[in-house]
């Protein structure tokens, strides 16, 4: 059955709609590895919104806070039938409360050639493909989704903030693991996101060092990276394993994490 997913005023044409589940009412610190033992899903399938201390001198109802999708759930059923099980479960000490809701489209996800009908990846692409219900009459310019060569109107350039994408947080890290290690080994199969790379902890000798490959927008590049490092050795000779986890890009990291460090090593 073909579903629609309404979008302010314009409906885009979606053939298999997607659900997940919210989770709020979680630890500051949570971490993927624990949602995916209560709801028996992938890591790479849980997004997270991180803790933030700089936005602790808010006042509480201004906040960003810390919350957690969990994708990839068979269909609508399973996914309110796994909503209602894990609703009320204590993490922590914290009673979880969760959600069943459809998956929101971002629009950062969207192929800027697919728009234009251009696109010449096809299902290979890593971008997301959606069409417009309406590719050759639509006149909405602020509307990126595809439409054929025959629509005269012509979106306008899509507005860009830094918080739209997706980030990945590699963590546990030999605690004498060095920068020159991390930028020789993390993009070894992945050289592009040695641009996008960033360090923190690297001054404190006492704190492992945790990195993140910053303002991915295709949610299928973050998570090829995520199965690649998740639960690998970084050195052969050291037994400690990476923990990864997929996060929504924020512009400012917590205070406690460290300072920015220069992005080449």
């Amino acid at each position: 059955m073909n579903r629609e997913i309404w979008m302010e005023d314009t409906i885009v044409s979606l053939d298999v709609p997607e659900f997940c589940i919210h989770v709020t009412n979680i630890p500051n610190d949570v971490n993927s590895d624990e949602l995916s033992t209560i709801f028996k899903v992938d890591i790479v399938n849980i997004l997270v919104q991180p803790h933030n201390e700089l936005n602790d001198h808010l006042v509480e109802n201004s906040r960003i806070q810390v919350e957690a999708w969990i994708k990839e759930i068979d269909n609508e059923q399973s996914t309110q039938k796994l909503a209602k099980e894990k609703h009320g479960l204590y993490l922590r000490g914290f009673r979880i409360q969760c959600q069943d809701i459809c998956v929101t489209l971002e629009i950062f996800e969207l192929c800027e050639h697919f728009q234009n009908e251009t696109c010449s990846y096809s299902i290979c692409c890593d971008m997301k493909h959606i069409q417009c219900v309406e590719p050759s009459t639509c006149g909405n310019i602020q509307r990126w989704y595809g439409h054929d060569s025959q629509r005269t109107t012509r979106s306008e350039r899509r507005s860009i903030s830094s918080e739209d994408g997706y980030r990945v947080r590699i963590a546990n890290f030999p605690l004498k693991a060095t920068r020159e290690e991390i930028f020789k080994h993390l993009p070894s199969k992945f050289p592009r996101i040695r641009e996008n790379l960033i360090l923190y902890n690297e001054s404190n000798p006492t704190k492992l060092i945790i990195a993140y490959v910053i303002d991915q927008k295709s949610e299928i590049i973050a998570k090829r990276l995520i199965h690649s490092w998740h639960n690998q050795q970084f050195l052969q000779d050291q037994p400690s394993k990476m923990k990864c986890q997929l996060e929504i890009n924020v512009e400012n990291f917590n205070s406690t994490i460290g300072f920015l460090m220069s992005m080449a090593p």
